[in-house]
């Protein structure tokens, strides 16, 4: 009689595992660039983007990054189906100061109903506490519809938007370009479209843009032009375009330092010690998109001395045994990340090299793996020079990306590889402090903001794609369980009541 119990252990089991693969459905999101993302009390949203499929998407979704993971096996979260009011790409997006309300304006705009072009909002609003979208009536100036720009919010509450590109040739996406500077009062709802002639810089589009402490917002690369009847150029990066938010006053810094090549369509962070590093990118010339890598892809803003300073090296300090005096170089060549507990040779020719060692963060050892594994520096020349024959763990070349602060990590999200041409979902993470890319993510909480932080909602229950699969999987798993059960059920009482009357008969016992 243990055979059926057995059989029946065995079947039961096999369909509840069939039940439990067909009824999970985790959410992948379709790759994209050209989208946006902000983190809301440790959750990185993402919002719109061109994506690789040909049918418009409207989800909503985010990472938790509070839970450790790695960047190959991401567990997103879908927030709603269809949550987006609009297809949407090549906008901005700005979180309100109390983390309750996040801004999406600008861009190209496709009706959800029509699946056509409609400008006839420019400002779409998403609460966070409800998981609601709305478009809020907006007072004050006109603003004519644009795509290709940044937002920053400063401390009053004001969205400030400079420049941008208004395609009216949706087949050539050709049309006009602009130079002024727009601020959204959040707390009024009104457009103020700002009369600024002194100082005022050429048309200007797909820059990277920061706001300092002091209320200084600072403009960086991207392609400006003179006039809607000439083609745009890439902007020096060193013509660091900077508006006085308190003066209301443009001005212009030739910033110093690493020479850096012009591009656009990278993303950039402010750390809180005052850097600005930007990542990625891809060059530009006479109206197309040149498909090459920008050089260097990390670079570092320095806004803490006047004029700025870009910086790519690496410092090496240096001990003379004759004068006994300490000095300061700044090494060139490639990029090679802060290690500890690596191993050394200096080789006759005058090469030291190096190999492996290892990340160090809040008094930690971080066990991943430094780039490159191997490296020389040449101290034969005169600033030294480092080389590398490979850059583990550094992003391929990509554009139209997205990078966050978060802690001490710039994430970078989606974009474009400039090699292959094709659309991205994989996420990266530079430690700013090691100057590592690692793959794994797991660290302490960071340091509360000073804005009152408003909980992102629980997220819905999404309808899955594949539901009406699901849901005949199940029904016939389950169909299959119960009518195996009842077999068996009826198989065993059968058996019982056959050997009861085995041992009851009176011939049997003969």
């Amino acid at each position: 009689m243990d055979l059926p119990f057995k059989l029946f252990k065995f079947i039961f089991c096999t369909l509840l595992l069939i039940n439990s693969i067909l009824c999970y459905d985790k959410y992948v999101p379709s790759k994209r660039y050209l989208h946006n993302s902000i983190i809301i009390n440790d959750k990185l949203l993402i919002l719109s983007g061109n994506t690789n499929t040909t049918d418009y998407e409207f989800e909503l979704f985010y990472l938790d990054l509070s839970k450790p993971f790695d960047n190959f096996n991401l567990t997103w979260t879908l927030i709603s189906d269809k949550g987006l009011p609009v297809y949407v790409w090549r906008s901005t997006s700005v979180l309100s100061l109390d983390n309750s309300t996040v801004y999406l304006i600008g861009g190209f705009m496709i009706n959800k109903e029509t699946n056509e072009y409609d400008y006839s909002n420019l400002i779409y609003t998403y609460d966070c506490l409800t998981s609601k979208w709305s478009k809020p009536v907006i007072d004050g100036d006109k603003v004519p519809p644009r795509q290709n720009i940044k937002g920053v919010i400063e401390n009053s509450g004001k969205i400030y938007i400079f420049g941008g590109h208004n395609a009216t040739n949706l087949t050539s996406f050709s049309g006009v370009s602009f130079n002024d500077m727009n601020v959204l009062d959040t707390f009024s709802k009104t457009w103020t479209n700002l009369n600024i002639s002194e100082n005022l810089p050429l048309s200007c589009a797909e820059y990277a843009v920061n706001i300092l402490p002091n209320g200084t917002i600072i403009y960086i690369g991207g392609v400006e032009r003179a006039s809607n009847d000439t083609n745009y150029i890439l902007v020096n990066m060193k013509k660091i375009k900077l508006f006085n938010t308190i003066t209301y006053k443009w001005s212009q810094m030739n910033a110093t330092g690493d020479e850096i090549s012009s591009r656009l369509y990278f993303s950039s962070v402010l750390t809180p010690d005052g850097y600005i590093i930007i990542f990625g990118g891809c060059s530009y010339y006479n109206g197309r998109i040149i498909r090459v890598g920008v050089s260097p892809k990390l670079a570092a803003l320095d806004t803490n001395k006047n004029p700025f300073v870009w910086t790519t090296k690496s410092e090496i300090k240096l001990f003379n045994t004759i004068t006994y005096k300490w000095s300061q170089m700044n090494a060139t060549g490639d990029e090679i990340s802060s290690r500890l507990y690596f191993s050394s040779v200096l080789t006759p020719d005058g090469y030291i090299i190096i190999f492996g060692g290892c990340s160090y963060y809040n008094g930690r050892i971080i066990r991943v793996g430094v780039s490159p594994k191997l490296a020389a520096l040449d101290t034969n020349k005169n600033p030294f020079v480092w080389t590398t024959k490979s850059e583990v763990g550094a992003p391929p070349s990509i554009y139209g990306h997205t990078a966050n602060l978060y802690n001490d990590y710039m994430i970078i999200t989606f974009g474009i590889e400039l090699d292959t041409n094709k659309y991205s979902s994989q996420v990266y993470f530079y430690n700013i402090k090691s100057n590592s890319w690692v793959t794994t993510f797991s660290i302490e909480p960071p340091t509360p903001p000073t804005r009152t932080p408003t909980p992102i909602p629980t997220p819905a229950t999404p309808t899955p794609k594949n539901f009406k699969w699901l849901a005949i999987g199940l029904g016939i798993g389950i169909c299959a369980q119960l009518s195996i059960s009842c077999v068996f059920v009826t198989i065993i009482i059968v058996r019982r009541i056959r050997g009861s009357s085995v041992i009851e008969t009176p011939g049997n016992n003969r």
